[in-house]
């Protein structure tokens, strides 16, 4: 009788530096891939950044290793890719080693580091318990990194290009990156300061409702030795004892602080494609890594000292969504979004005053992604009366909202020039001009503008300019239309609110 034997599942573990990610290392983990049912790549010399030899973040490494894997067809779940930092002793390394092979079930470890590996383990006889595999042994394969480190420097791009995967060259070409590896190359880039590695997230929600940028903020509390009682970002210190990379401590650290589940969708690519599970009906958002940051001043570092590797996420949505979705955890005694312009005014914990400037750098460069309105300030123009019946509509009207509770302002004149000053306000603009004048409209055309006009004829003037205009025959009329615009586009809870019209006679 025939025994069936199960196959017993491969799976190899490896580790490298992979500081340019080349033809060779993609040949060497596809080969690996072919062989082995699991592989688990580990992103060596983590912290180590800023010279000729470190040239470039884990966060890219990761980025270069994933995007070329996936353009070769291998799915996620065949991989893990993983970070392990650099020990002062070769046996703390080895024990990280071990943990890692029980931890995801290793049965081979490959490694061609001659000198500072295999060589150490046959002389003082450690046992790996996993066979051992040299992928250098017969290999055909030409590129090492100091030589294509070399051709970067010498800007021979051709010779570059016969070198790095296209989706590489995606990724360190088209960011802040390769700015990096020339400075490194010169070794002048940021380095990693010894101490706890952290990282952090600056999340910026453009609130349609009133347009303006909130970010989101939680205090620290009693627990915390550096900075208790200050408003800070939200982050957390990476576990180098589950390996992780700083994508996995990011998406922890945001739901253990601030309950925001946050899923990388795709990180194939800078930005990375994410989404936030537990926010109601979110869109997919963009993950931007802005930088690493690093200070031996114990007044921004703090006592422990490290450094922290910062990313931005700029959403536009309704930020009531997003407030919904937050609560205070681990570290913060309280969690909640603040209007940006008034945090400038207050000192942040560590380095966070700079990882936001630069955040809201960001948001500049950023189009709206709400294209039916450029500004949320919203227009009210009177038109088609006398200028003295425009005016009285108009005063008639601020008193209304102001009742309500809704900022607004009268101008009897609006150009070109107190255009930008008017848009800065955030309020509700109410303008009169003459009908028969040649009014300004056109100044609001791609803005939210609401037109209340006495006089068809007026039409012909200012049609071409807005399709938001309503025709009214009196003074109460335009009142009634305008405390309706409100209830259903300024405050819709407006609704519930009893308002007493203003009567002229």
């Amino acid at each position: 009788m025939e025994k069936s034997q199960k196959k017993k599942k491969k799976c190899a573990m490896t580790v490298g530096r992979y500081k340019i990610y080349h033809y060779g290392h993609l040949a060497y983990h596809l080969k690996l891939l072919e062989e082995f049912d699991k592989v688990v790549i580990f992103v060596g010399s983590c912290y180590v950044h800023g010279t000729e030899r470190n040239s470039t973040l884990s966060v890219f490494i990761i980025k270069c290793i994933e995007a070329a894997l996936s353009a070769a067809g291998i799915p996620k779940e065949r991989y893990y890719i993983k970070c392990m930092r650099d020990y002062s002793t070769f046996d703390e390394w080895f024990q990280k080693v071990l943990k890692a092979r029980d931890q995801f079930g290793a049965t081979h470890f490959v490694t061609g580091n001659q000198e500072d590996i295999l060589s150490v383990i046959k002389k003082e006889h450690y046992e790996l318990k996993m066979e051992l595999i040299n992928p250098e042994e017969g290999s055909s394969i030409p590129y090492h990194g100091s030589e294509i480190r070399e051709h970067i420097r010498n800007q021979n791009f051709e010779a570059i290009k016969e070198m790095l995967p296209s989706t590489t060259r995606n990724i360190l070409f088209t960011t802040s990156t390769f700015e990096e590896i020339m400075a490194a190359s010169q070794n002048r880039g940021i380095d990693f300061v010894p101490g706890t590695q952290t990282v952090d997230l600056v999340l910026l929600v453009r609130n349609r409702e009133d347009g303006r940028v909130y970010v989101l903020l939680g205090k620290r509390d009693d627990t915390k030795k550096d900075f208790k009682g200050y408003f800070g970002i939200p982050g957390g210190i990476i576990n180098d004892d589950e390996f992780e990379t700083p994508f996995d401590a990011l998406c922890r650290s945001l739901k253990e602080t601030t309950g925001l589940e946050m899923n990388i969708l795709d990180n194939t690519m800078e930005p990375a494609v994410i989404q936030f599970n537990n926010v109601e009906n979110s869109e997919i958002e963009m993950l931007k890594f802005i930088g690493l940051y690093s200070t031996t001043d114990e007044k921004l570092a703090g006592s422990r000292g490290g450094s922290s590797q910062c990313f931005c996420c700029i959403v536009d949505d309704d930020l009531e969504k997003y407030k919904k979705s937050i609560q205070s955890g681990v570290g913060f005694e309280t969690v909640d979004f603040y209007d940006v312009e008034e945090v400038k005014n207050i000192t942040l914990a560590y380095q966070q005053n700079d990882m936001l400037q630069k955040a809201l750098d960001v948001v500049k460069a950023f189009p709206l992604v709400s294209q039916e309105k450029k500004s949320f300030t919203r227009f009210i123009s009177i038109i088609g009366g006398s200028r003295e019946t425009n005016s009285t509509i108009a005063t008639g009207i601020e008193f209304l909202y102001k009742q309500l509770g809704i900022e607004c302002m009268v101008l009897d004149h609006l150009s070109q020039e107190n255009l930008q000053e008017v848009l800065d306000s955030g309020k509700v603009i109410i303008t009169y001009e003459h009908s028969r004048l040649n009014t300004p409209l056109s100044l609001l055309e791609s803005y939210s503008h609401f037109v209340i006009c006495l006089d068809p004829l007026s039409q012909r003037v200012n049609d071409s300019f807005c399709q938001d205009m309503h025709f009214v025959q009196n003074e109460k009329e335009a009142f009634e239309i305008a405390l309706d615009y409100a209830k259903t586009s300024i405050t819709p809870d407006l609704k519930e609110k009893k308002v007493r019209l203003l009567e002229i006679s």
